[in-house]
């Protein structure tokens, strides 16, 4: 699966004041875009955006003329451009032009997500599957690669930012091996997916793969845990590919609350996403109080268990809980042998009152906001 925005594109930007605000329709936001993207003819997360703001608009024709413009006034194309072209002339239908642009955004030492992304868009459109599935492969050992470079004594956002990217290119090649009818090989990549990522397109992926493999009880489970993560008002097709799934699917769960409807499984799996990232932990300690809390870094590397974990801040008296902690199961897969690092975000939560401590892991779209000092808790 691909980003929502072009990959190459760096950070997020602050787009300040000019999209801040209500805009009501699309022709606001894209009107403001055009404002960011003129004002600023080098950033490329302001072109990505713009670009697909007219492309989700059915207006691939202005999109074209925008970037002719920018490729004019450049010195020399970029793989982002070549990347932008290539997505712009899919969407005119015209699958040979966007192939030569999608080649030429790979043509130097390409990033492991523009491969990513590339593999995706190839896929989607049914064209060159033999190419989709290299670059696909390509980009996984690439992405798992940049991971071992982490280093989990000293992280920085930019290390937990190659989460959401890593568990996107499990999940492209195991949606390439779906395509293919290769279900068995599918599995794990999109399995290994859903459990480091736990967004609701990689939890649809890994429910029709279970369905194909017949395994609906696993199936419905994990689409109730996806239907959680998307809101109830949602009129998206994935939410309604979801709730599809979850009917034919609804018999083989008994849920507590009695009922089947779509309310109840995403109330359920709202918990069970809850215990996906909440382990018990046998920590022991005099407390300097009723309760108290800590923030670590988990590493895991091809197992299940922790190969490192960073105490980060909080209260003192559990600094020494990091034996403890890496002696725990992960809920996390890996899909193959390649080897690749996981890190996670996690507070540790101690009191008096419970007979063992609660590690709660953050999900990893949150984990590179930096986590805060805790004051001395209570």
């Amino acid at each position: 699966m691909k980003g929502d925005f072009p990959a190459n594109s760096g950070a997020t930007p602050d787009t300040g004041g000019i999209l801040g605000g209500r805009l009501n329709t699309p022709g606001q936001f894209i009107e403001n875009l055009e404002k960011l993207a003129e004002a600023n003819p080098d950033n490329e997360q302001f072109r990505g955006m713009l670009v697909q703001a007219y492309l989700h608009d059915k207006q691939p024709d202005k999109a074209l003329a925008f970037l002719d413009k920018t490729k004019a006034r450049l010195p020399g194309a970029s793989p982002n451009l070549s990347y932008l072209f290539g997505r712009t002339y899919l969407a005119m239908k015209d699958s040979e032009k966007a192939y030569k642009y999608f080649q030429e955004s790979l043509a130097d030492n390409p990033d492991p997500i523009l491969l990513n992304d590339v593999a995706w868009e190839l896929e989607e459109a049914g064209m060159h599957p033999k190419e989709a599935l290299e670059y696909s492969k390509r980009s996984v050992r690439d992405m798992a690669g940049k991971t071992l470079d982490i280093s989990p004594e000293d992280t920085e956002a930019a290390d937990f930012q190659m989460m959401p990217p890593l568990a996107a290119t499990w999940d492209t090649l195991g949606w390439i091996y779906f395509r293919a009818q290769d279900f068995h090989a599918a599995k794990p990549y999109l399995e290994a997916a859903w459990q480091l990522s736990q967004t609701p397109a990689h939890g649809e992926h890994l429910v029709e793969v279970l369905q194909k493999l017949g395994e609906p009880r696993s199936a419905a489970s994990v689409c109730a845990r996806a239907l959680a993560a998307i809101p109830s008002t949602s009129s998206s097709d994935l939410y309604k590919s979801l709730s599809a799934e979850w009917e034919s699917l609804k018999n083989y769960l008994k849920l507590p609350q009695g009922g089947s409807s779509i309310q109840a499984a995403s109330s359920q799996g709202a918990m069970w996403l809850s215990d996906m990232r909440t382990l018990n932990i046998p920590f022991h300690t005099k407390l300097q109080g009723n309760s108290r809390t800590a923030q670590f870094v988990v590493s895991l590397t091809n197992s299940s268990k922790a190969d490192n974990v960073t105490f980060i801040s909080g209260a003192d008296e559990l600094r020494n809980a990091t034996a403890d902690i890496a002696a725990a199961k992960y809920p996390q897969t890996f899909p193959d042998d390649t080897p690749a690092r996981i890190i996670r975000k996690a507070t540790l939560s101690c009191s008096v009152y419970m007979k063992q401590c609660v590690l709660i892991l953050l999900p990893v779209g949150d984990a590179a906001v930096s986590l805060q000092t805790l004051p001395g808790d209570n």
